[in-house]
């Protein structure tokens, strides 16, 4: 399960160190994609197969969509020693990262956001009563 929060700097070579935890979970290699909300999802190789077998049976007018935001961006990387990794352009820019990130842990995921986005997020949306109102819809 990935969870926490953890501020990182965007290097010179546009990497970012991706928390020991996380890459435990994570395995060798793993996907960064673009995501809801103007961040980026890391998931272990295996759940993005498992994301493509689902599409595959839903029928081509109603995944298009999905697989070209999730598949134009999507970039599978390898940490180097220490566990950084890097952010290819596309996704820096989707997400608005300049020079400083912040990895979250989601449950069976992590995102990686720009602290600012990260911040409105939280703001916006992650109020307590927000939160204890879609609990109550999903009966938690």
């Amino acid at each position: 399960m990935f969870f926490g929060e953890h501020a990182c700097n965007l290097d010179e070579k546009n990497r970012i160190s991706i928390p020991v935890r996380f890459r435990a979970e994570l395995g060798q290699d793993f996907i960064l994609t673009r995501w809801f909300d103007h961040c980026i999802i890391v998931l272990p190789t295996e759940q993005i197969s498992r994301i493509e077998e689902i599409l595959a049976d839903k029928g081509i007018s109603k995944t298009k969509d999905i697989n070209r935001f999730l598949y134009s961006g999507l970039a599978q990387v390898t940490p180097d020693k220490i566990g950084r990794v890097i952010v290819p352009p596309e996704l820096r820019k989707h997400a608005g990262i300049t020079k400083d990130a912040v990895v979250i842990g989601a449950g069976k995921y992590a995102e990686i956001w720009a602290p600012e986005e990260w911040e409105k997020k939280q703001q916006e949306n992650m109020g307590e009563a927000n939160v204890l109102e879609a609990m109550e819809e999903l009966n938690i």
